[in-house]
This record gives structure tokens, C-alpha cells and sequence, in this order.
């Protein structure tokens, strides 16, 4: 087994996997509003709604896996309170920013009653809501990044695949679920998962064919969802919440278009060795946090002017949606970071 390089914490290809997570991000939040429409589009809308969803599940599994590739590295040193006030203030800090805006956002926008029992509430579950809940998982897995790296660096490859595969396991079969109750505090778990295989894979060797064979399966994974959650919508219903139980993050296909994807966008950004190319991921990776936790109030507002093209062609209302909201969710980032006094609410 390929020996897994622990001298260094860069990893070349982290800019490119960030942007394209990110744009996957958004298309599924796009594509989300049409799967809702079961039987309010037409069929062909809701069937290309749902494809571009499927298509997209792998974004926060990369994301996560991408976490573990950059952090679980035995060789570094970080003073453990260091490394926590760091990472609490480069999350922990935007998460209570953001939160209280998507609270007000929720309110005015959508007239919910956003009172202190929903308030309380929506934190004890981990924001799960709204996209938020990402940062309460990031939180999770920084908590237990030191010990995690001891254990990474004290055991063999593949005793480590042995519990990467446990972990992984855990959710698949819902085994984890009967243990421990999901909330704020515990949803990180069933992420551990991908975070050490993100690790695991962040050295992997190329061979000959590793983009044929990573497209290969990431095709016919993102098929076999696309296919397998029509079906089933269509027998169930959408109100079913089990209907779309193959868009679970730890569904065994999310597990495989995920894992491949991630493959995918390592070959891409060496085939592509274009200096352009780099220069513009370069420049784009940064803003992706920022552009994570403002997507959404910028996905609302496009809305209210795609809403027309969204019901007739779905597939060009997503693509639509997806070139706006990033744009602009880029040039909010931009504006934030390259402003002193306001660039720590996007955790800079």
C-alpha cells in the first residue's frame, strides 16, 4: 500500500477541490427547490432537478475529506491551545455571527416566528435547519484533531483503513444512530469517517487510468441515485421523508461518488497544468468560506428574478441561479476579507 507522505500539511490540489466543492454547494441548494415541486413541475424539470442534485451530493463529504487530509498530520506540532483558539476563531466566531443573521434572515424573509424556543432549539440540533450545520460538524472534528493525529501516527496504513472503514460503517448501517443521539454536540460523528479517509487518500498514487476509473464510478454512482431516488419519490411520495433517502451523506452510493469525486478533481487539476487555470484557483479557494455562509441570502433574492425560467427550464434556472449567487457570494467574500475590520465574520 502506498506509503502516505506526512511530511507536510499543503496539499496541491486543496484550491481546486475547495471552488468546485463550493459550486456544488450552491447548485444543490439550487436544485433543492425544484425536488421539493414533486408534481408541481413538469416531469422532465423535476427529473433534471433531481439529477443535479444527485449529481451533487459529494460536496460536504469533499469538503470533510479535504479537512482530514490537511489536518491529520502526525508531524505537526501545534500546542494543543493554540490550535483550538485558532480553529475556534476561524469557525466558532462566524458560526455565532451568521447564526444570529440566518435567525433574523429567517424571520423577515421567510416570516417565520423565530422566538427563543425556536432559537434554542435550532442550536441543540446543530443549525440542521440551514447549511450552518457544517460549521458544527467542522467544530466537532477540530476537537478531536489531536487525538486523532496520535492515533494516525502511532498505527500502521492499514490498521488505519481498518478504522476508517469502522467509522464509515457505523452510519451506513445506521449502527451509530442507535447509540448516540444527534444533536450539536454529536452530529460530527458519523464524519469521522470521511475524515480519515481523507487522509488516507490525500497520497495516493496515480495510475494509468485514475480519472477513467474515478468518472467511471462516479457516474454510475451519481446515476444510480439520480435513478433510485426518482423511483422511489414517485412510489412514496416527497412528503415521505425516507423518499430521498439516497441523498444521505452515508448513503453506500453518496460514499462512492464522494470518495471518487474527490479523485476526480485531484486528476483534474494535474491534466489541466495550465498556469491561468492555477492563478484563478488561486485566487478563488480563499474565498470559499465566505462564500459558504452567504450563498443562501443571495440564493433567496435570485430567486424572486429565475423563479420564471426555474419553472420552465429547470435545468437553465439552476445553471442561472448557480452563475449569480456564486458571483455575487464571491464578491461579498472579497469585499469582507479585504476589509480589516469586518474580515473576522467570515473567519478570517
Amino acid at each position: 500500500m502506498t506509503r502516505i507522505q506526512e511530511h507536510t500539511s499543503f496539499v496541491d490540489y486543496a484550491d481546486c477541490l475547495r471552488v468546485f466543492a463550493v459550486l456544488a454547494v450552491i447548485a444543490l441548494h439550487s436544485s433543492a427547490s425544484g425536488i421539493v415541486q414533486y408534481g408541481q413541475l413538469g416531469k422532465f424539470n423535476w427529473w433534471a432537478a433531481n439529477a443535479v442534485d444527485s449529481m451533487c451530493r459529494w460536496a460536504v463529504p469533499v469538503f470533510i475529506m479535504l479537512s482530514g487530509a490537511l489536518l491529520l498530520i502526525p508531524s505537526r506540532r501545534d500546542k494543543l491551545w493554540n490550535f483550538y483558539l485558532k480553529r475556534l476563531r476561524r469557525v466558532g466566531i462566524p458560526l455565532v455571527i451568521w447564526a444570529a443573521c440566518y435567525f433574523y434572515w429567517t424571520a423577515r424573509y421567510y416570516g417565520e416566528a423565530v422566538d427563543k424556543e425556536f432559537i434554542v432549539d435550532a442550536l441543540k440540533s446543530g443549525l440542521t435547519y440551514n447549511h450552518l450545520y457544517f460549521l458544527f460538524i467542522v467544530l466537532g472534528l477540530y476537537a478531536v484533531t489531536p487525538p486523532l493525529r496520535k492515533i494516525v501516527g502511532g498505527f500502521p496504513v492499514w490498521a488505519l483503513w481498518l478504522l476508517a472503514l469502522f467509522f464509515m460503517a457505523m452510519p451506513i448501517f445506521g449502527i451509530l444512530y442507535h447509540v448516540v443521539s444527534m444533536n450539536a454536540f454529536t452530529m460530527f460523528l458519523p464524519y469521522l469517517g470521511y475524515f480519515l479517509i481523507g487522509y488516507l487518500i490525500r497520497s495516493v498514487a496515480f495510475w494509468k487510468h485514475t480519472l477513467a476509473v474515478s468518472l467511471a464510478f462516479y457516474g454510475s454512482s451519481s446515476l444510480a441515485i439520480t435513478l433510485a431516488t426518482g423511483i422511489l419519490v414517485g412510489q412514496l411520495g416527497i412528503e415521505d421523508p425516507t423518499a430521498l433517502r439516497y441523498y444521505n451523506h452515508f448513503h453506500w452510493l453518496v460514499v462512492i461518488q464522494s470518495i471518487s469525486m474527490f479523485f476526480v478533481l485531484r486528476c483534474l487539476f494535474y491534466a489541466v497544468d495550465a498556469p491561468c487555470w492555477n492563478k484563478i484557483l488561486r485566487r478563488l479557494a480563499p474565498l470559499t468560506f465566505g462564500i459558504y455562509l452567504v450563498h443562501v441570502i443571495f440564493l433567496d433574492i435570485a430567486r424572486n428574478y429565475t423563479s420564471f425560467l426555474y419553472e420552465n427550464i429547470t435545468i437553465l434556472g439552476i445553471f442561472t441561479e448557480l452563475v449569480i449567487v456564486y458571483a455575487l457570494s464571491a464578491f461579498a467574500s472579497y469585499v469582507l476579507l479585504k476589509t480589516p475590520s469586518v474580515r473576522w465574520v467570515i473567519g478570517s
